[in-house]
Formats: structure tokens, C-alpha cells, sequence
């Protein structure tokens, strides 16, 4: 039975192959049918189209650089030009009277407040000023500190229309002191000195008070010279 049944299987695995083989015979010796192979080839395209690339072009050296927008430009009108020249001019005109006028000054008025209380050069100049006028101007104007300094300067230029001192504008306060021969007139004058040399030099601020304190020093120098006059 087993045989049989293998046997049967065998057949019919030869039949098929055996109508295989003849099937492929037959489509290979099958003639071409032209009028189907031209419907179906109509819709389609077999000739290749060759299109040439284009070369890239060559890019402009100004095509590296960035666009740099102009400058808006500007019209001037021939009144523009008119203000223009007048400013300059005006500048010009200016600066020329400023440094004239600065030489001029420094030319003429080298002493600052010349001729006032507040004359800078007042000490070389004792025997030129009134110093009795300024000394009431300071008191009038409540400049103490000036005050101060014109009493002392008073004393000096007595001493030396006394003939008590030689008087010279490079001399210091205490060599006048060392030519004054009586004790009590030396020692009265240095403590005048003192005063005089820590109110005009110092940074103290000189008011009323303090002045009645200090000025009484040299009203007393000044009665101690015209008691040495008497005798």
C-alpha cells in the first residue's frame, strides 16, 4: 500500500515537471505579436535627453565685498556758505580778542588788587601806600585779616622812619628784630611778628573778636616807641 501510494506521488511530480518544460518551449517558440509590442511601447520614452550643465559662473571680485550704503549727500545752499563764514570768522575773532586781551592784562596788571587792601605786593611797597587809609578800609569792610597784616606793616615802616632799622624789601621780619638795640622794644616787636606771621599765613578765620584780642599787641608796640622818643 505504502509502495503504491509513492509510486502515485512520483507520477505526478513527473507530470508536472514534464508540463513545465513544454510550457516554456512553447512561449520561447511563440511568435512576437508586432501590434501588441507597439501598444505597449507607444507610451514610452527610451531616447535619453542629454542636458549639458551649465558652468558655474565666475563671481566679480566687488561680489565679495559687503554693499556699503553712500553717504546721503548734501546740498548747500550759497546762504549755508554765508553762516557758515560768519561763525568762523566770529570763532576766529574770539580767540584773537581772549589771547590779546590776556597778554594785555598780564602786561599791565601784574599786581593783583594793586593800590587796595588786598594788594599782593603791599609789603615792598610801605613807604609808597597810604597805609592809614587802608588800614580804615579794612576795618569798614570787616577784612580783619587784611587789618592785621596793615598794622603790622604800619609798625615796620615806623621803625623805619625812625631810623631804627634799614629797611630792604629781601629782609625778614626777624632780622629787623635782631637790628632793634632796646630789649623791650625787640621783645614787643617779635611778639608782633608772631602775631602778624600766624594771622596772614595761617588758615584761622579772623572775625571781630578776634582782633579786639590781638590788635591791642600793637597799639602797645606802638606806645612803647614814642616812649623811647620821649627820653
Amino acid at each position: 500500500m505504502k509502495e503504491l501510494k509513492s509510486r502515485f506521488s512520483w507520477g505526478l511530480l513527473l507530470s508536472f515537471v514534464l508540463l513545465m518544460g513544454v510550457g516554456s518551449v512553447w512561449a520561447k517558440d511563440k511568435p512576437l505579436d508586432k501590434k501588441k509590442w507597439e501598444e505597449v511601447r507607444s507610451g514610452y520614452d527610451y531616447t535619453e535627453k542629454l542636458q549639458k550643465k551649465e558652468k558655474p559662473k565666475p563671481r566679480k571680485s566687488n561680489d565679495w565685498n559687503p554693499k556699503v550704503p553712500k553717504a546721503p549727500s548734501v546740498d548747500f545752499s550759497p546762504l549755508s556758505y554765508v553762516v557758515i563764514g560768519a561763525l568762523v570768522v566770529g570763532v576766529l575773532f574770539m580767540l584773537v580778542k581772549m589771547l590779546s586781551g590776556a597778554s594785555w592784562n598780564k602786561s599791565v596788571n601784574t599786581d593783583k588788587g594793586a593800590g587796595t587792601i588786598y594788594d599782593e605786593q603791599m609789603e615792598e611797597k610801605i613807604h609808597e601806600l597810604d597805609l592809614e587809609g587802608l588800614l580804615k578800609q579794612a576795618l569798614d569792610l570787616k577784612e580783619y585779616k587784611e587789618a592785621i597784616r596793615i598794622l603790622f606793616l604800619i609798625e615796620v615802616k615806623r621803625l623805619s622812619d625812625a631810623k631804627l632799622i634799614v629797611w630792604k624789601k629781601d629782609k625778614t621780619n626777624y632780622e629787623y628784630a635782631r637790628e632793634l638795640r632796646f630789649p623791650q622794644a625787640r621783645t614787643a616787636f617779635r611778639n608782633i611778628i608772631h602775631i602778624y606771621e600766624r594771622v596772614w599765613f595761617g588758615k584761622e578765620t579772623i572775625d571781630a573778636e578776634v582782633f579786639e584780642m590781638v590788635s591791642p599787641a600793637f597799639y602797645g608796640f606802638k606806645n612803647e616807641l614814642k616812649a623811647r622818643e620821649r627820653k
